[in-house]
């Protein structure tokens, strides 16, 4: 399978290559542009806003993880606050030891005695004067050391803040989101519930118009045969009315008939003249 995925990859390529050096190829790579962006605008147009909203929800649930990261980060530079706070209040302490120590060794030098007690222990001028010196030199040292760390100090508290309200500017973007979501879910809602309800009113609509309009055609064909028989007749085009004559044999058939089937006699043709007074 991989084989065939890698020569289908080659033969794409092979393929595009040609595509570039020829002018046929050009036109044909600017059609297939414009089908994929086709297919890319058909395939954005066939997601559902619910899809939408699930997506956006799956992204926002996705800023908790960047907030978790932010803290932990946060929580790194508050130890490397902690630990360089902790350094500068130590040295803080160093050089007012220092300090202390410069002036009292100053004080007895200045004295102009040979021997020098200091801390406890007795020096010789010569050597107090060199212990003066390196504690000014430990105590300059000490001073620019004490300047660079309360500076970085400083802006590590600054990152801290700044870290801060980063963090809470997150959260509180992604609690105006949640809230935008619940606005759309709610939207949305009531738009499919218009639309359903569209959708039930329409129902047999078609039909139902239909058979009003037959019921219309047929009501005025009726009224219009009513007024065409009215007027016919008001202005005298109705024609007479005939009276069909009778059919004088058919009732003598009938009679014949009669008394044949209950076995009387047929009366005289005399009797025929009566027949004339049944027509």
């Amino acid at each position: 399978m991989l084989k065939k995925l890698v020569i289908a990859a080659a033969a794409i390529v092979v393929g595009l290559g040609i595509i570039r050096f020829t002018k046929s190829g050009r036109e044909l790579k600017s059609l297939t542009e414009l089908s994929w962006h086709q297919v890319g605008d058909w395939a954005k147009n066939q997601v559902t806003p619910e899809t939408r909203i699930e997506q956006l929800e799956m992204e926002i649930r996705k800023i908790s993880k960047d907030v978790r990261t932010a803290v932990e980060k946060r929580a790194g530079l508050k130890a490397d606050y902690v630990m360089l706070k902790d350094d500068v209040e130590a040295l803080k302490v160093t050089q007012d030891q220092r300090k202390k120590d410069l002036l009292t060794l100053a004080d007895l030098l200045e004295e102009g005695s040979n021997q020098v007690v200091f801390k406890g222990h007795s020096f010789v001028s010569r050597i107090a004067q060199q212990k003066l010196d390196a504690l000014r030199a430990a105590y300059e040292t000490g001073s620019q050391s004490l300047k660079t760390k309360s500076d970085l100090l400083e802006a590590k508290a600054q990152r801290l803040v700044l870290a801060e309200q980063t963090i809470l500017k997150i959260q509180q973007k992604q609690g105006e989101l949640n809230n935008m979501v619940d606005q759309l879910k709610t939207q949305l809602a009531n738009i499919r519930m218009k639309q359903m309800e569209n959708n039930i009113i329409d129902i047999d609509d078609s039909q139902v118009s239909k058979c009003v309009a037959l019921q219309q055609d047929l009501r005025k064909m009726l009224l219009t045969e009513e007024a065409r028989a009215e007027e016919m007749d008001r202005f005298g085009l109705t024609p007479p009315a005939t009276v069909p004559a009778r059919d004088e044999s058919s009732i003598v058939d009938s009679i014949k008939a009669a008394r044949t089937a209950v076995g009387a006699e047929t009366k005289p043709a005399a009797g025929n003249n009566k027949l004339s007074d049944l027509k």
